[in-house]
């Protein structure tokens, strides 16, 4: 799925920019992937009204803590679409045409679904464990 979604967006840059670049469509994937994660922290508050990654009640000290992390975890999806994963994946999707409406729903839908699902579950699970 992500790296169907990489190829997508390497054709798109390459088509819209001219330069072959692994970073811009790395980034997206991260972005979504983050996406996915998130989702899944908002279920778990749904579920259980635990606020996974708080450090405290202070949103700088949480806003510190968490930044290697998410550039920890940028730097591990960079190296895993890095030059080598990129010509595998590449050469994987190279008989398929990148753009179709298909394609273009299935990369937006990456992205919009899960950030419209985790907005709609924490503000239920807000409410939710407010009353209790």
């Amino acid at each position: 799925m992500f790296d169907f979604m990489f190829w997508f967006l390497y054709k798109y840059f390459e088509k819209k920019n001219g330069y072959k670049s692994v970073f811009q469509p790395a980034t997206f994937v991260t972005l979504s992937v983050g996406l996915f994660i998130a989702l899944g922290f908002a279920l778990i508050r749904l579920f259980t009204g635990w606020y996974v990654g708080s450090f405290s009640r202070d949103y700088e000290t949480n806003k510190l803590c968490l930044a290697p992390f998410v550039l920890g975890f940028l730097a591990v999806l960079y190296f895993l679409y890095f030059k080598p994963q990129a010509a595998r994946i590449l050469l994987k999707y190279q008989e398929r045409e990148w753009n179709t409406t298909a394609n273009k729903l299935v990369v937006l839908a990456l992205l919009i679904v899960p950030l419209v699902l985790t907005m709609v579950i924490t503000n239920v699970a807000v409410h939710l464990w407010q009353r209790t």
